[in-house]
């Protein structure tokens, strides 16, 4: 194994403590004892083995428990913090991986990542990160806005929309230009009320009745605009102007998922449809879970799901969300298809049930049991994925289980991997060679020491696109038709045929009167008049 001894060791006692925890806490509400046993003999040969038997003991594994009610504010920082730290000691962005359980958790890592490397004091850290299966389309506030345009140029009235469209001018987009120095007209910030005197687990949210002329006020000019220029345009010049309507192109952060939308809906224009219905049906069925396309030879941090993760390794893991339910839980529970052998149930092949612990009290017992194990092995296997995959650093941070006041129960572990990794942590730190490796607090263990990395060959820099330049065609290209005075603008600004220019080139086909009949079907072959205008030219000329 070439993990270092100090996460070797760490790896062997934690996850041997959990698998423990697992069988003495979990298991006690299944009376079948051949489920524990099953358990116990999947991790019977888990324990790793270090590669070089004369290693040194080196690498650090430290595990962060952090409070329950400041863990939205801390955990981020905390990150941040800790890429830094090795970086300080010599690591490159490339062989540090951030593992998250849900896709959904990376877009606020990237967007916090991003942030921080603004500022000066971390000018001489690399804090850009890479990641395929994070940067979906739908993690893009600017893209969401670029839909929500969409949904509007085809349905206008759509109430639902026009609100969504208006938070994220108001909540997002907007200060983020003012930021840049855009100037906005100095009337009073205009702000959405929602109906607080609903309960929020009615579902039955309201939207206070002047949103329409919030929007109107704040939106209205922007989409008449586009109704104007993007009736004939092609899905990508579509998608193109509402960003430039928008000023999308001004933020930096939202450029690669722009770009990404713009490219899909130049090859949506051929090979499915080019009109925005389709290319909205598009999104909604598979568009939203569009990739950006990353370079994987670049020079920055990685961030991937543990399950992406299999097979791979990194000199630094940073597990950030390591708050894993043990088993599912509440509306997450699954639908068992079981096979009934008791009547009147057996006259149904496979029988849909609910599980959940009543359960354990039915015919359904073994089913329930047997899904419930199940997902015990999975979660522990995903544990040990996530841990094993550090060579030299292993970073876990997860929330600290809230403490009982004076109570006079013996302590328990929970129902969370973090409160068991807790448990198992504080009964190792009391055995060799763990023993003081807790703080008092009970808050941070520590095992080992950060080794100085030694940088191998140099990766390419990471590079933002710093300006997108777009540029209206139709300002400089326009359609000639064959004739410059074929249509005229009459009142209301409409164009209408010129009868007179069409009789003149008529006539210039001439000679006799024979040939008028045919100098008008000629016309009309042609497309240059109706069979109408043909009757009514036949009888002005005869």
């Amino acid at each position: 194994w070439r993990s270092q001894i100090n996460i070797i060791d760490f790896n062997n006692a934690a996850i041997g403590a959990l698998k423990q925890t697992f069988e003495d806490y979990l298991f006690d509400e299944i009376e079948d004892e051949s489920y524990r046993e099953k358990f116990s003999k999947i991790y019977q040969h888990f324990r790793q083995e270090p590669g070089k038997s004369d290693a040194g003991e080196k690498g650090l594994a430290e595990v962060n428990f952090l409070p329950d009610e400041d863990f939205e504010e801390q955990w981020l920082e905390l990150l941040i913090k800790q890429v830094k730290q090795l970086q300080d000691k010599g690591l490159k962005a490339s062989e540090t991986a951030i593992l998250i359980r849900k896709n959904k958790e990376g877009a606020k890592i990237i967007e916090a990542f991003m942030e921080a490397s603004k500022k000066e004091e971390n000018a001489g850290y690399n804090l850009s990160v890479l990641s395929n299966e994070s940067l979906f389309l739908f993690a893009s506030r600017g893209v969401n806005m670029v839909m929500l345009v969409v949904e509007l140029l085809i349905d206008s009235q759509s109430k639902i929309r026009k609100v969504a469209l208006l938070h994220l001018w108001l909540s997002w987009l907007k200060p983020e230009l003012k930021k840049m120095g855009f100037a906005f007209s100095d009337q009073p910030q205009l702000t959405l009320n929602f109906e607080t005197s609903v309960a929020e687990s009615s579902g039955n949210w309201l939207i206070d009745e002047n949103f329409e002329s919030v929007f109107e006020t704040e939106l209205g000019e922007k989409m008449s605009q586009l109704r104007q220029k993007v009736l004939l345009s092609s899905l990508d010049e579509t998608v193109t102007e509402i960003c430039a309507v928008f000023e999308l192109f001004k933020i930096k952060s939202e450029l690669p998922f722009l770009q990404t939308l713009i490219d899909q809906a130049a090859d949506l224009k051929i090979t499915l449809s080019n009109d925005l219905s389709n290319f909205l049906f598009w999104w909604n069925e598979k568009g939203h879970k569009t990739s950006v396309g990353v370079n994987e030879e670049v020079d920055s941090v990685r961030l991937l799901t543990v399950h992406k993760a299999k097979g791979l390794e990194y000199e630094a893991i940073l597990l950030p969300l390591f708050n894993w339910d043990v088993s599912w839980i509440g509306n997450l529970s699954p639908m068992l298809w079981c096979r009934p052998e008791t009547e009147p149930f057996n006259r149904f092949p496979l029988l849909p049930v609910k599980a959940g612990k009543s359960l354990a009290k039915t015919i359904f017992r073994d089913d329930y049991y047997e899904e419930k194990v199940s997902s015990y092995i999975d979660t522990m296997n995903l544990v040990y994925v996530a841990f094993t995959r550090a060579k030299s650093a292993l970073f876990i941070n997860c929330k600290k289980k809230p403490e009982k006041e004076n109570s006079k129960k013996p302590e328990t572990p929970g129902n969370s991997v973090n409160s068991m990794l807790e448990f198992a942590l504080k009964k190792m730190a009391g055995e060799q060679p763990f023993a003081g490796c807790m703080n008092k607090d009970n808050t941070v263990f520590r095992f080992g020491e950060l080794p100085v990395f030694t940088s191998g060959q140099n990766a390419q820099e990471p590079a933002w696109i710093e300006d997108y330049q777009f540029y209206d065609f139709r300002d400089r290209i326009r359609l000639r038709l064959n004739s410059e005075d074929f249509l005229t603008e009459k009142e209301h600004r409409r164009s209408v045929k010129n009868t007179g220019k069409l009789v003149h080139e008529i006539l210039a086909e001439v000679i006799t009167s024979k040939d008028i009949g045919p100098a008008c079907n000629k016309a009309f072959l042609e497309g240059r008049i109706s069979e109408t205008e043909q009757k009514a030219i036949l009888e002005k000329l005869e």
